[in-house]
Parts: C-alpha cells; structure tokens; sequence
C-alpha cells in the first residue's frame, strides 16, 4: 500500500510538468481484484528507449576505433 501511494503522488507530480523533456501523464488506475497500477500517458512516435541506447554505444564505439585510442592496463 505504501508503493501505491507514492506512485500516486508521483503521478500527480508528474501530470503537473508540461516539458516537451518529459512525456504527459493523462490518468492513473489501480485494479484492486489483481494488484496491478496502470498509467496512461502520451505515446511518442519514435524509436525504443533500447534501440537509442545501442545506437549511441555503437557511434561511442565507432568513435574510440576511428581516433585508435589504446587501452593500457597497469
């Protein structure tokens, strides 16, 4: 019961902020029979959280082999 409660603050603090940053937060629903907490907010069109992560190491490591940097270890 505690998390549901600062899950619901952190719903209305969040629904609060209007940041293009920061995804909006429409409404919240808590199904009693099975536990579970839903949020709903904005979709964003784009790619995965996952795919950009991998995207930016790929580049990072592309980088590192193009200037040859060397690894050293003492």
């Amino acid at each position: 019961e505690e998390y549901l409660e600062i899950a619901k603050r952190e719903f209305y603090l969040l629904k609060s902020l209007n940041h293009n940053g920061v995804v909006k937060m429409f409404d919240q629903m808590h199904d009693e029979s099975s536990g579970t907490h839903y949020l709903i907010m904005e979709l964003i069109e784009g790619v995965t959280l996952e795919d950009f992560v991998l995207e930016q190491q790929a580049q990072s490591s592309g980088e590192f082999h193009k200037e040859e940097f060397v690894q050293k270890t003492i």
